[in-house]
C-alpha cells in the first residue's frame, strides 16, 4: 500500500499506459489527417490558458517549481511527480496557492509550448491528464488530512452542460467548493444526457455549477431552463463557467444563470453571496 501523497509506479504508468500506447500507434497517421484546424486549436486551449499566469516568487513551493512540473509532466519523470503531492502537503499548501502557484503558472507554460509548436497535441494532451492525477491526489490527501469531509453546509452539484469534459477545471472547482465548507457532489459525470435532471429532481441541491464548452448560447440557455425547472429547490442557483465562457463574456450573459463565473474562487464568493440571500 502506497503512502500518502504517493502514487505507485503502476498508477503513473497507467496514466501514461493505454493513452500512451494508442498515441504512439497512431503518431503518424495522425500527421497525414487533414485536422479541422479550429477544432484542434479548441481542444487544446480547453487545457492550456492563454495569457501568461505567473506565480509570484513569495508563492512558489519550494520543490514543485512550475518550469520543473511542466518538464517531468512532458518527458513523464515519474519519479519526480510522486514528490509533488508530499512536497505540497509538507508545506501545507491551500487549494488556492496551489491553484495560483503551481497549477495555473503550469498551464501557462504548456500554452507557450504549444503556440511555438514545441509540443504537439498527444503531448499536450498526456500532459494534462497527469496534471489532472496530481491535482485530484492533492485534493484527496488534503481532505484526508483533515479528518475527511465533514462539511454539512451549503450544497451543490457540478456538471457539464456537454460532453465535452473539461476535467482539470471542474476539478478545482470543486477543491474550492470543498475549502468553503459546501457539500459537493457529481463531476464531470454529469450531463443533461447522462443523470443531470434525474439527480436535481431527487436531492436538494442550493446551487447548481455547470461547466460549458458549448458555443451557442442558446443551447446553454436551454439546458439551464430545464435543469430549473426539473430540481427539487425551486430556489436553485445556477452559475456557468468554462471554457466557451472565458472565451466570450457577453454571449452568456442571458442564458439564465445568476452567476457567470470565469474563476472558480469568484464563482465560490458570488454563489455564498447568492445563496444566502435567496435562502
Amino acid at each position: 500500500m502506497t503512502g500518502p501523497g504517493s502514487r505507485s509506479a503502476d498508477q503513473w504508468e497507467t496514466a501514461n499506459g493505454k493513452r500512451a500506447v494508442q498515441a504512439n500507434g497512431s503518431a503518424d497517421s495522425t500527421r497525414d489527417t487533414d485536422f479541422n484546424s479550429a477544432t484542434l486549436k479548441r481542444a487544446i486551449e480547453k487545457h492550456v490558458v492563454p495569457e501568461v499566469t505567473q506565480a509570484d516568487d513569495s508563492e512558489l513551493v519550494a520543490g514543485v517549481l512550475p518550469a520543473d512540473v511542466l518538464r517531468a509532466l512532458t518527458s513523464h519523470n515519474a519519479g519526480f511527480l510522486r514528490t509533488i503531492v508530499p512536497a505540497l502537503l509538507e508545506q501545507h499548501v491551500s487549494f488556492s496557492r496551489f491553484h495560483d502557484a503551481v497549477l495555473m503558472p503550469v498551464l501557462t507554460l504548456l500554452g507557450e509550448k504549444w503556440s511555438r509548436d514545441e509540443l504537439d497535441f498527444l503531448t499536450v494532451d498526456l500532459a494534462t491528464t497527469r496534471m489532472q492525477l496530481v491535482a485530484e491526489e492533492f485534493i484527496r490527501e488534503n481532505i484526508r488530512r483533515r479528518g475527511g469531509s465533514e462539511n454539512v453546509g451549503k450544497s451543490v452539484l457540478l456538471a457539464h452542460v456537454d460532453d465535452e469534459k473539461h476535467t482539470l477545471g471542474m476539478t478545482m472547482v470543486r477543491a474550492f467548493f470543498l475549502d468553503a465548507g459546501w457539500m459537493v457532489s457529481g463531476g464531470t459525470h454529469v450531463t443533461p444526457a447522462n443523470g443531470l435532471y434525474d439527480a436535481l429532481r431527487s436531492e436538494h441541491f442550493d446551487l447548481l455549477a455547470m461547466s460549458s464548452g458549448h458555443e451557442k448560447a442558446g443551447y446553454v440557455h436551454d439546458v439551464l431552463q430545464k435543469a430549473r425547472t426539473r430540481a427539487r429547490n425551486d430556489k436553485i442557483v445556477i452559475c456557468v463557467g468554462g471554457p466557451s465562457v472565458a472565451d466570450d463574456e457577453t454571449r452568456f450573459s442571458n442564458v439564465g444563470a445568476e452567476i457567470i463565473a470565469y474563476d472558480p474562487r469568484d464563482a465560490v464568493a458570488e454563489a455564498n453571496v447568492m445563496v444566502a440571500s435567496v435562502a
